[in-house]
């Protein structure tokens, strides 16, 4: 007799005691819960609230380590995705993402253009015309702006760069000279005019030292090419000339006290790094 037919026969009118199916699934302890079931955040005495990792069963089907697995293999396969996105648009449209990417750093909308082609491979149509409009407008622009530009003072200024490579060489970072009615400086190395020597009227920009030649600005004095070229003769003799004029030195802007400096127009310590 099975135990169907037994529980029939004694007259069970409940299912309590019928033969069930085993369930021999591997079961993972959750462990937000720890295998509770119930959410263990704030106040959950009586276990109304159920764990939301394992929805209330304590456990999981799936290893979760699997699962992380997968969430990692999905995240590289995104990123080998997108990755290949960006190389298609890079490399079926070199000069518009080069412009791009350079039009990013003052443009939200052509890194918006960038940002959209690199992701889906490639832009619409009337995308694409709008940053090949906005490329020739800043070509244009630029072009202007050169035609616009005063050209390069031809003044040698070969004794004025030496000058101020000696006194980078000797410990000056920031070396900045003095001398009729100019003031020079050299500008940062990691900047976007690395190695240029900056000149000033005062406090009026004229323009800057690139090389060994003075490229002017549009309100460029006309006096400061020629007083450029006074100190190019001799750099040291303007500097002395300045310090017995004002009292300070050329080289450090500091004032001159000590009796021999008074004299000779400059101090010691800049003379030897200058000159």
């Amino acid at each position: 007799m099975t135990d169907f037919e037994k529980f029939i026969s004694e007259g069970g009118d409940t299912l309590e005691g019928a033969p069930t199916k085993n369930d021999n699934t591997e079961k993972f302890p959750c462990g937000q819960c720890a295998g509770t079931g119930n959410w263990r955040g704030g106040t959950n005495r009586n276990g109304e609230k159920k764990c939301f990792a394992c929805r209330g069963t304590g456990f999981f089907k799936t290893d979760p380590r699997k699962l992380a697995q997968n969430r990692v293999a999905a995240k590289a396969r995104k990123v080998k995705k997108a990755a290949a996105a960006a190389a298609a648009f890079d490399t079926a449209n070199p000069e518009i993402a080069a412009f791009l990417k350079d039009a990013s750093s003052w443009s939200d909308f052509a890194a918006s253009l960038l940002a959209g082609g690199r992701k889906y491979g490639s832009l619409s149509e009337k995308q694409m015309n709008a940053a090949k409009s906005m490329m020739a407008k800043v070509a244009a622009n630029a072009t202007k702006k050169k035609a616009d530009t005063p050209p390069a003072a031809e003044v040698d200024l070969t004794p004025i760069r030496e000058m101020f490579e000696r006194a980078f060489a000797k410990g000056h970072k920031r070396p900045t000279y003095r001398a009729e009615g100019l003031v020079i400086s050299r500008a940062p190395d990691h900047g976007a005019n690395a190695g240029a020597l900056y000149v000033k009227a005062g406090e009026d920009y004229q323009g800057k030292v690139i090389g060994t030649a003075f490229s002017k600005v549009r309100d460029t004095l006309e006096t400061t090419a020629p007083a450029l070229t006074v100190i190019a003769n001799d750099p040291e003799a303007a500097a002395i000339r300045y310090g017995r004029l004002t009292g300070s030195c050329a080289c450090c802007g500091r004032e001159l006290t000590n009796a021999e400096s008074i004299e000779l127009g400059i101090g010691p310590i800049c003379r030897a790094k200058w000159f």
